[in-house]
């Protein structure tokens, strides 16, 4: 009997689990791809097609947040969300305004610098983000953001895998952060997906279409690494792990430190990248490589 119990438990365990959500917009009844769903002992992301799949590490009566910039956050237990088909997501109102340029506006193009040598950012999976701190001098404090360019280096070592890691991709998105002195980040902006190349070298250049300043304390800036897709969109148990390059360079625009946010959490810690025990001394001032242009 007592083996019997086990096996129906299990049984129980594994149906509820098969029984996934999609989440949608509740105005345009569209789902939403890339969603953060998460517990206290687990997270993912909804796919392409807003599908939500929960694996083993939930737990049916764990409490279930779904999330994403510009909507109300739900909550409730695996269990009765798992009784609905749809999980829809109501909008916020828009706090930022969209910016408007006009013909004589001047610009300023911060490049990545001349640094012979770039770094890559492993290790970053899908429960990290790298978050660069920018602080600007007083010759670009409060410009407005209107560009920001990433790179992604092309990873060594990895000619084998070509063939199987045929149409595959990673998916990335960008968010932008205010941040305070007391270490607190706000997050403001959150870039449409991207996608990057598996195992060639990339950059992706990003147009920020919202009132978002140079902020006197800082700005942060963050690439979100949301996992791997097979050619047919769908995510891959075990991602590929690349993030985007790093450089020791400084400019007479900013200073920056660097910090890793663990996801799925409403309370992410963020640790900074050179005080993690994989980060050698060396990589201290290691920060994200980017452009950025400026509207003064």
């Amino acid at each position: 009997m007592k083996y019997f119990n086990i096996l129906i438990a299990f049984l129980f365990f594994n149906l509820a689990f098969s029984q996934n959500f999609i989440v949608a917009d509740k105005e345009s009844k569209k789902p939403l791809p890339y969603v953060s769903v998460y517990s206290i002992n687990a997270g993912v992301y909804s796919n392409v097609e807003g599908r939500v799949e929960l694996n083993d590490k939930f737990q049916l009566n764990d409490t279930l947040t779904i999330e994403i910039l510009g909507f109300k956050s739900v909550k409730n237990t695996v269990l009765n969300f798992q009784e609905l088909d749809t999980i829809f997501l109501e909008p916020k109102v828009e706090k930022l305004a969209e910016v408007k340029l006009n013909n004589g506006q001047e610009f300023i193009v911060i490049e990545k610098g001349s640094s012979p040598r770039s770094y890559t950012s492993c290790p970053l999976n899908n429960t990290t983000e790298f978050i660069s701190v920018l602080t600007p001098k007083s010759t670009v404090a409060n410009n407005l953001v209107n560009k920001v360019k990433l790179y992604f280096l092309k990873p060594r070592g990895f000619k084998y895998k070509k063939k199987m890691l045929k149409g595959h991709k990673l998916v990335f998105r960008m968010n932008l952060y205010r941040f305070s002195s007391d270490n607190d980040f706000e997050k403001l902006y959150m870039s449409e997906i991207f996608y990057i190349n598996i195992l060639e070298k990339d950059d992706v250049e990003l147009n920020i279409d919202k009132y978002i300043p140079f902020y006197e304390e800082g700005l942060a800036v963050g690439v979100e690494h949301i996992g791997e897709v097979d050619s047919q969109m769908n995510f891959v148990e075990k991602p590929f792990s690349r993030g985007p390059a790093l450089t020791s360079d400084v400019n007479d625009y900013y200073q920056a430190a660097s910090f890793l946010r663990f996801s799925f959490s409403e309370k992410p810690t963020y640790r900074p990248y050179s005080a993690l025990p994989y980060v050698s001394s060396k990589k201290d001032e290691r920060n994200l490589q980017l452009d950025l242009e400026l509207i003064k």
